[in-house]
């Protein structure tokens, strides 16, 4: 799908566009940068590496039709310390990464590291809190992770824990709140609708 919805309350939703100028996709990653709405990569048919923007959800600006972060999905996007980030995920051959990329337009785009601390992976969450960006879990040659990194600037990662409590999982979501980052659902065989949050 390619449409956009808004909402004020998360209960009552207005269609913004039916149809947005981007292609259908799924596994791509959202973000807000610059008071805009970002959409980067997905599966268009392959794993695309176009970067898009709109400042209202309904009229959408290509930035860049291929992005130096390659072709991917199953990948993480982030806003820290005044860039954009994309690490990880996959291209469409099903090639797994641990690279970093930041971009302070989604024009540019520049290598922060070619090979992170943790294992290649995909599906991974990704948080922002304590000044540092998080990757939590995900999948590494078809074995689900619990593993937990951070780091403050894209370049030098550091292993929290080798294995969180929380069962190793994919396709899960992870935030900062209340200062605490938090782990929901996702998969692990099953469909999970456990909520875990760091102390």
């Amino acid at each position: 799908m390619n449409d956009s919805w808004r909402s004020s309350d998360g209960a009552a939703w207005t269609q913004a566009n039916v149809s947005c100028a981007w292609s259908p996709r799924s596994d791509h990653r959202a973000l807000v940068y610059n008071n805009q709405i970002w959409i980067l990569g997905g599966i268009v048919g392959g794993s695309a590496s176009d970067a898009w923007y709109s400042s209202d959800g309904v009229s959408w600006t290509l930035a860049n039709p291929a992005a130096a972060f390659g072709a991917r999905s199953y990948h993480s996007a982030l806003v820290h310390n005044g860039f954009m980030w994309v690490i990880g995920g996959s291209d469409w051959n099903g090639a797994e990464m641990n690279d970093a990329w930041r971009s302070s337009d989604g024009v540019s785009w520049t290598l922060a590291s070619a090979s992170c601390g943790f294992s290649m992976r995909i599906l991974a969450s990704s948080a922002v809190a304590d000044g540092k960006m998080w990757i939590l879990g995900g999948s590494s040659n078809w074995t689900l992770k619990s593993d937990v990194w951070s780091s403050p600037d894209g370049s030098s990662w550091t292993q929290a824990t080798p294995a969180a409590p929380w069962p190793p999982r994919d396709f899960h979501e992870s935030l900062e709140f209340k200062g605490k980052i938090w782990v929901l659902g996702g998969w692990d065989g099953k469909d999970l609708n456990d909520v875990w949050c760091s102390p």
